[in-house]
């Protein structure tokens, strides 16, 4: 687990200073705000397994999200998977059943054509893809998802959707997208311009 403290302002670095010295699994790095793009690749950086997962700071994921994952790579020999996204705080997650969709063209024009979030959590990414395409995220914008995830499942040999919600997203008031101004709209329509370069 790599933590990244982007300049954070609640003691969220004196919050997660002592984690590593109970748990060598998990490394914390500190850096001045540069913006969530900057964090997560600081996160890519950093990382040493094989495979990226983004959890942002205000979300939670469930218990066997990983293990799922994990055999679902092994089983069907995936590079990337996409699952949903839990939007709704009381709803409880889905059935051990779930369809897995394996077709490329449809899963790049779910994403293309915004039926799917653009979002890079819930989805579990090789970091091979990463590296190897030199993709990063856009430092400055919001909405940096929205420039990599297109590109990710364009160089992914296996992608998958997997239509199960382990990932839960918390719906903040303050955020960006419940905040938007006409830099947020641009970095949208530039990032639809970027998926058909």
């Amino acid at each position: 687990i790599v933590c990244i403290d982007d300049g954070s302002t609640d003691e969220t670095l004196a919050k997660i200073s002592n984690i590593p010295q109970l748990d060598q699994t998990i490394e914390t790095y500190s850096q001045e705000n540069q913006g969530l793009g900057c964090a997560r690749n600081a996160g890519i950086k950093n990382a040493n397994g094989e495979f990226i997962c983004f959890v942002d700071s205000d979300d939670t994921v469930e218990p066997g999200f990983l293990s799922h994952a994990y055999n679902s790579i092994v089983s069907l020999n995936s590079d990337l998977i996409i699952y949903d996204l839990n939007y709704n705080e009381n709803s409880e997650t889905e059935s051990s059943n779930s369809t897995i969709i394996s077709n490329k063209s449809y899963i790049k024009e779910k994403v293309y054509c915004f039926y799917r979030s653009q979002s890079v959590c819930s989805a579990i990414i090789k970091k091979k893809i990463f590296i190897e395409n030199n993709i990063s995220f856009p430092s400055n914008r919001s909405f940096e998802d929205f420039f990599v995830l297109h590109k990710l499942i364009s160089k992914s040999k296996a992608p998958l959707i997997i239509k199960k919600s382990f990932y839960n997203y918390t719906h903040n008031v303050n955020s960006v997208s419940n905040n938007m101004k006409i830099e947020d709209f641009n970095n949208i329509f530039e990032s639809i311009e970027d998926f058909h370069k």
